[in-house]
């Protein structure tokens, strides 16, 4: 609230040694009456405002800027709030230092000081401070102070709030059922009769008012420190100044405007590596905040030395420090950083708390480290993890919901493409502990083995003539194995097909597969073309459930969910570029060739391999990076029941096209498509020629 008499006396007691210089007074709200109704002897003789429309104000003329100098003022008082004080200096620094006229901040001082002296550095947005910048000002300082979160420490969400939403997700997973958590939970502490309350005191309340019972109040009380301590990460640019800091044997501090006890807090910042610093302050412990007197607390250990305060906040962590004596440095958060990027549109794109979660990993690792200005993507984890995991992390959200609504019973992994969806499909039932999720097999086939054993009598071997425009030749080819020798007899391609339809159905038997199973089929791109050919010959009424589907490809289509479609009708669900599939295919693949037949045994028989050892490292590498964005996704902030649209899952997918991407990573990726023959990226030396193909 407004305190009139307290902005006087801080009047009073900063500016009695200018008492004797001509004043005006910038601004007519509340702090320039404060000023104007206890002026004293101070020798105010105008009020200053950007476009004049009245005469006076508290008896003092209101003048333009370029008049007040006329007037022969020697000083001008800004008496805005501290981030207003800055905005308005900018604006006329240049005409009052043209004119020697000083500019002072009622909250800010001497503005000069404050900017053209660099106490305050980083606050502005085209300052960029540097980590060695950064450290030689720990050099010059005995004292250094670092806020705590979105500085040392970073949340995985994308706002603190959205811990809130995912701790009502978990207190519903244990019985404890609250309406509307996210404004129980702020309502609670804004309103509580504690100024500065404590987590204690915050539950206390939210008892109170809801009427919870004292052991379901504490079990949501823990709830929410747990869920802290999965969402928190230590910000690595940050804590190497801390390090830094500590190894040069500086007086450390660590200050927050916070609610966790200091116990909490401490073992938070332990299990994140953080030690070693003399003391914390808390909000909630000394009942006033940073904006307040939290940093008076701060300089009560400072013994007169020298303070050098490190924050993410322009206002808190900027402005208020300098305004009670520190130095401060700001280091932008990763949110803000985020915000001045090229990828700020995600953010209007975004809404349920699963696509905040999506986006806060993505942000985190894009923007984590304050002095890297454009992350400079070489490795393929990082470029699996940044633009691949969301995509494939909602996919296999979307993929376990769907096997649970249609009740399946074995889920089919389709070779090759469904070789990391099987892996991620594991971690998702070891994360979950879920005895709903059904049996996962990767199961070998693909389209070449199909055929080959479809072709088994006139029927088969028209109905793929006519449904893929293929030519004797063609499928002559693919059964003696290239050359262009002619074509086979139809008997002998007949006989040839009954050995691959025996095989194939011997390795089905093995894995214990039958026709009463309800069975779901895992592709990533498809037309379908595997289920269709594995319902008619052996597995009647499997469910295809693919990333993406590809529409026209099979004439009579099996039932087949897709998280997106080629060419759809709601163009909302529109997925396929070439490009696009080009990249996932080659990204998500086996290290094992592709399949040619089985064996009359069932045993599977292989393509020739079409990839380097270095194409299989980088394809290995991609794979890691989303499994880590999957497992940390779904362990830590994935919220049942969330959605995710499309529109941010193509937004995000689509900024591996601006990113700052090492082309040796884009060289690696290469597809070869054995049933059509045809190649996509450049194929490397030293790789094997393709047998001939339909």
């Amino acid at each position: 609230m407004f305190n009139l008499k307290r902005i006087s006396e801080k009047f009073h007691a900063d500016f009695l040694p200018y008492r004797d210089m001509r004043m005006g007074i910038y601004g007519t709200g509340n702090n320039a009456r404060a000023v104007l109704q206890n002026a004293g002897n101070f020798q105010i003789s105008c009020v200053i405002v950007k476009n004049p429309s009245s005469s006076s104000f508290f008896g003092k003329p209101i003048v333009s800027l370029e008049d007040a100098i006329a007037s022969g003022i020697e000083m001008v008082v800004l008496t805005a709030e501290s981030d207003i004080e800055v905005i308005i200096y900018d604006r006329i620094a240049d005409t009052c230092h043209k004119n020697h006229i000083r500019v002072f901040g009622l909250h800010l001082g001497d503005m000069e000081t404050l900017f053209a002296k660099q106490r305050l550095h980083g606050f502005r947005q085209n300052e960029y401070v540097t980590k060695s910048f950064v450290m030689e000002q720990i050099d010059a300082h005995a004292v250094i102070s670092f806020d705590i979160f979105d500085t040392l420490l970073m949340r995985k969400t994308l706002s603190p709030q959205d811990v809130f939403f995912i701790v009502q997700a978990r207190a519903e997973e244990a019985g404890i059922q609250i309406h509307d958590f996210l404004f129980q939970r702020i309502h609670a502490e804004l309103t509580n009769p504690q100024s500065e309350p404590t987590l204690d005191e915050i539950y206390d309340y939210i008892q109170e008012i809801i009427g919870l019972s004292a052991e379901d109040t504490e079990k949501l009380k823990q709830i929410e420190i747990s869920t802290e301590r999965d969402v928190l990460i230590p910000r690595e640019g940050v804590c190497e100044l801390y390090r830094y800091a500590k190894q040069s044997g500086k007086q450390l501090y660590l200050i927050s405007d916070m609610y966790l006890s200091k116990d909490i807090l401490q073992g938070l910042l332990s299990e994140s590596g953080i030690s070693g610093y003399d003391d914390i302050f808390i909000s909630s412990e000394y009942r006033t905040a940073k904006n307040d007197d939290l940093y008076e607390e701060l300089l009560k250990h400072c013994r007169g030395k020298n303070c050098l305060h490190i924050g993410d906040h322009p206002k808190l962590d900027g402005l208020n420090a300098v305004t009670h004596g520190l130095d401060a440095i700001v280091l932008p958060s990763a949110l803000e950083l985020l915000k001045r990027s090229q990828y700020k549109d995600v953010l209007l794109r975004v809404s349920t708390i699963n696509e905040r979660s999506l986006l806060g990993l993505f942000v985190l690792r894009m923007f984590g480290d304050p002095f890297v200005k454009n992350l400079h993507i070489e490795m393929a984890e990082e470029y699996g993890y940044l633009f691949l995991g969301p995509l494939m992390s909602a996919y296999m959200v979307w993929l376990i919901e769907t096997i649970r609504k249609e009740h399946l019973t074995k889920i089919l992994f389709a070779a090759r493409d469904g070789f990391l969806f099987q892996r991620l499909y594991q971690l998702a039932g070891e994360i979950l502990d879920d005895a709903v999720l059904p049996e996962g097999i990767y199961f070998y086939t693909s389209r070449k083995a199909c055929f080959r054993a479809y072709c088994r009598d006139e029927d088969g071997l028209q109905e793929i003539l006519r449904q893929y425009t293929f030519t004797m030749d063609d499928v002559s080819r693919n059964f003696s194995g290239g050359g262009n020798g002619g074509s086979l007899p139809k008997e002998e391609i007949y006989m040839l097909a009954k050995k691959e339809h025996e095989g194939y159905g011997r390795y089905i038997r093995s894995l214990g597969l039958s026709g009463t199973d309800r069975i779901g089929f895992v592709d990533l791109v498809s037309g379908g073309t595997c289920q269709y050919f594995l319902e008619k010959m052996f597995l009647p009424g499997v469910t295809g459930l693919y990333f993406c589907q590809i529409v026209g490809m099979v004439k009579s289509l099996p039932l087949i969910y897709a998280l997106m479609r080629e060419h759809a009708a709601d163009p909302a669900a529109y997925f396929s570029k070439i490009d696009q599939l080009v990249l996932l295919e080659a990204v998500m693949t086996s290290p094992e060739p592709s399949l040619a037949g089985f064996t009359k045994s069932g045993e599977p028989v292989f393509l020739p391999k079409s990839l380097s050892e270095e194409d299989d490292r980088f394809v290995a590498g991609v794979q890691d990076g989303i499994a880590e964005f999957f497992k940390d996704f779904l362990q830590n902030l994935y919220v049942e029941g969330g959605d995710i649209h499309l529109s941010v899952l193509r937004t995000l997918f689509s900024y591996r096209n601006v990113a700052d991407v090492d082309m040796n990573i884009l060289s690696h990726i290469f597809l070869e498509d054995e049933l059509i023959g045809v190649s996509f990226g450049e194929r490397k030396s030293g790789t094997k020629d393709k047998e001939g193909v339909f």
